[in-house]
């Protein structure tokens, strides 16, 4: 077997085994990144505050259903 062969399906299996894996990390950045600026956003503008204010816990009322959706997407994406 010529060497270029293995090397060349070794490249395949890199490429089709890793790019979905390094695809997830970009992705679970993105998300991140607007969940972050998008809470700093409300809070420049007071918006927390004013949940506060009102009484409402600003905390589970703001992360709790976007770590709730989070997990239903990996969890639905699990079955087969």
């Amino acid at each position: 077997m010529p060497t270029w062969v293995s090397s060349y399906v070794t490249r395949e299996i890199m490429l089709l085994e890793f790019s979905s894996s390094i695809m997830c990390l970009i992705l679970s950045g993105k998300v991140g990144s607007n969940i972050a600026s998008e809470l700093g956003t409300m809070r420049t503008t007071q918006q927390i505050d004013a949940l506060e204010i009102m009484g409402v816990n600003s905390a589970s009322f703001l992360i709790l259903p976007k770590n709730s959706r989070i997990s239903d997407n990996d969890s639905s994406a699990c079955h087969f």
